[in-house]
């Protein structure tokens, strides 16, 4: 199949979502030597971006700009199935008593599409339309352990396994075991490996019979959220995976 894409374009769209994957502005050094793109490349997609308000310049560093707000928030609301996905995750919450959230795998993190907050006073927060990491979160390994292991391997050999706390997996051996094991039991924990004292549960999401690309899942303190809930919670989330099954199901017959 002839490749239509265009490199420069393709590395503007890099750009932008390394800038958003940083707790801190960049250079224009410190973007081209991480994306590996020549720094004349990176300084013209830079100020092109600029013109257009998509990043803002403090100085030598650049931020995401203002003209992302709107795009966001139009991307969010204009999400096919929201009507329907919206109204799974609020049941699940009420049933659990724990934030709800359905995400979607974009490369090489998973993107929070919706999140319905716990009706409880202290609750474990996700916020919509922003990314995370796939390997140390419970839905991003949903995802993994369902694709191709193959393809799950070439994902993560892509990506910085990082220490994000002292349970966190940064060995693709580890992973590898801990993949068989959710195929196995059918659900993915995070045991405190994103954040201390927070534990997820989530389990994947099938577009087809052969696509994950999805998967729903709670997130909860660990003083709530104890082993003995697991069975449970996980009867939750496979009702409701049913239910978003059906809602793609209808979306591929229209």
């Amino acid at each position: 199949m002839p490749d239509y894409t265009i490199p420069n374009l393709k590395n503007a769209c890099r750009l932008l979502h390394a800038l958003s994957l940083e707790g801190e502005p960049s250079t224009i050094a410190e973007l081209a030597d991480r994306l590996t793109i020549p720094r004349s490349t990176t300084l013209r997609i830079l100020a092109t971006l600029e013109d257009q308000q998509f990043i803002r310049r403090v100085g030598k560093r650049y931020h995401l700009g203002v003209a992302l707000i709107p795009l966001g928030r139009a991307a969010t609301g204009q999400h096919s199935q929201r009507e329907h996905i919206v109204p799974v995750l609020q049941w699940v919450s009420r049933e659990t008593d724990e934030t709800c959230h359905f995400v979607q795998r974009v490369a090489e993190h998973i993107l929070i599409l919706h999140v319905c907050e716990s009706p409880h006073p202290m609750s474990a927060h996700s916020s919509e339309g922003s990314l995370a990491d796939l390997y140390c979160s419970a839905t991003g390994k949903a995802i993994l352990a369902h694709m191709p292991r193959a393809d799950a391997m070439s994902i993560l050999s892509r990506v910085e396994l990082k220490n994000r706390t002292g349970k966190t997996l940064t060995s693709l051996d580890a992973l590898g075991l801990a993949f068989d094991e959710i195929a196995r039991q059918g659900y993915s924990i995070d045991e405190q490996e994103y954040h201390e004292g927070i534990r997820c549960m989530a389990v994947p999401v099938f577009s087809d019979l052969n696509t994950c690309m999805h998967s729903i899942g709670i997130t909860a303190s660990t003083s709530r959220f104890t082993r003995n809930r697991f069975a449970a919670v996980h009867r939750v989330l496979l009702k409701a995976r049913g239910q978003l099954e059906d809602v793609f199901r209808l979306q591929l017959r229209k």
